[in-house]
């Protein structure tokens, strides 16, 4: 990104969620992640076979593989990005470039460096702590014990949302450009913080959770795991 313009950030994290979600919706397609079924003369699961083989399966992976080595090459060598390219960057001042990445970034905030106080700046601090630590390191190690006790297909169903929780908000960050105010920020902050904690406290019930093994408490286990995302 030091290479090209801040305003194709949001490009770049476009890209980092469909490398998530093209795989999963690869994997949906092929026919995992549901229930085993037990014959009537066989103590055994069956398992429903693939739409497609591995090979296959590996095969479009590394297409997409190669397609994004070309789109790199074509960056890099051509001059169709030549616009956005930043001129001299090798020797540009970082702090310039720190200033152009934050401006475009889809978490911008409707608050002003230079007006910003240093409490202001300590307590959105606190709150990008709290909610990073909520999405990457609580969420993501309890979701086996939230899901699994519903059925399978909730807990495959369930990671195939999440993927495209991420995607969504990066395109509602593309189409709308008005930046976040603090009251909303503090509000949605709330919000997923006690959906988080009704999300653990499922865990710590598990497997017995209240309306297991039904579609209504899949159904809500998934909404309340989304929602926080």
């Amino acid at each position: 990104m030091k290479r090209y313009d801040g305003k194709l950030l949001n490009a770049l994290i476009l890209g980092e969620s469909l490398t998530a979600l093209i795989p999963s919706i690869l994997a949906a397609i092929q026919g995992v992640g549901g229930e085993a079924v037990c014959s009537a003369n066989s103590t055994q699961p069956e398992y429903s076979k693939p739409r497609f083989s591995v090979q296959v399966h590996f095969w479009i992976f590394a297409a997409i593989i190669l397609s994004s080595l070309i789109a790199f090459l074509i960056l890099e060598w051509t001059s169709i990005s030549q616009s956005y390219r930043t001129e001299n960057y090798k020797t540009s001042d970082i702090n310039q470039l720190c200033i152009q990445t934050e401006t475009s970034s889809p978490l911008n905030l409707n608050l002003i460096s230079d007006s910003m106080s240093k409490y202001m700046y300590y307590y959105l601090l606190a709150i990008a702590y709290i909610v990073n630590l909520l999405l990457f390191g609580i969420l993501p190690s309890i979701g086996t014990y939230v899901m699994l006790p519903n059925s399978q297909s909730a807990y495959y169903i369930a990671s195939l949302v999440l993927l495209i929780s991420n995607l969504l908000s990066v395109i509602i960050a593309l189409v709308g450009k008005s930046r976040l105010q603090l009251s909303t920020i503090i509000s949605l902050s709330f919000i997923a913080t006690c959906l988080t904690v009704y999300v653990i406290v499922l865990a710590a019930l598990s497997p017995c959770l209240p309306l297991h093994d039904t579609i209504g408490g899949a159904i809500i286990a998934i909404v309340c795991y989304f929602s926080a995302e």
